[in-house]
């Protein structure tokens, strides 16, 4: 397993971070994206995000998603996408 945090609090250009998943999910079972410092999920992202699950699902991989702030699932919601939905962990916090 590999785990790999997004940090990305504006729009930004998302193709080395996503090819150093795609990377990733062709040497690892399973991988993991960390969301917890992230503030900020645009369009682009969620598509490639998609494309990304997609990936991992055609090559038999796990990606899943974890930290996810509750405005950031409630994105992931709107979107409506059942793909990321399901790779989806909500935020823990500790009481």
């Amino acid at each position: 397993m590999t785990q790999v945090n997004y940090k990305q609090n504006s729009k930004e250009t998302y193709d080395p971070f996503f090819n150093k998943l795609h990377n990733e999910l062709l040497d690892k079972e399973e991988v993991v994206l960390d969301l917890q410092n992230t503030s900020f999920i645009s369009v682009n992202f969620l598509e490639e995000l998609e494309k990304l699950i997609n990936k991992a699902n055609e090559l038999t991989r796990r990606l899943r998603i974890i930290n996810v702030s509750p405005s950031i699932y409630k994105v992931f919601r709107i979107a409506r996408n059942r793909e990321i939905l399901a790779a989806t962990e909500l935020h823990q916090t500790s009481n």
